[in-house]
């Protein structure tokens, strides 16, 4: 199940990535963002900025593939009960 996780969540992306970056959450989201990001960047530097800005892309993409995989075992699990 682990190994199928990562390429379900891909396909995911593919198909539905585009829905999701387009909606009103999302673009209020990347907005709120991008002002703490702006402030961070005058205060620290692009350098730092930018570090911060992968370090947190990366445990958003972690926690989206964990919420996805937690979802999915909760989806698969609803007929037993």
């Amino acid at each position: 199940m682990d190994t199928l996780l990562p390429d379900l969540f891909d396909l995911m992306s593919q198909r539905c990535g585009h829905e999701l970056t387009h909606s009103q959450q999302y673009r209020d989201c990347a907005a709120l963002r991008e002002r703490h990001f702006s402030r961070v960047r005058e205060a620290m530097g692009e350098e730092f900025c930018e570090k911060l800005s992968d370090i947190v892309a990366e445990c958003a993409q972690l926690h989206t593939e964990a919420a996805f995989a937690w979802g999915l075992r909760l989806g698969l699990s609803l007929p037993s009960l």
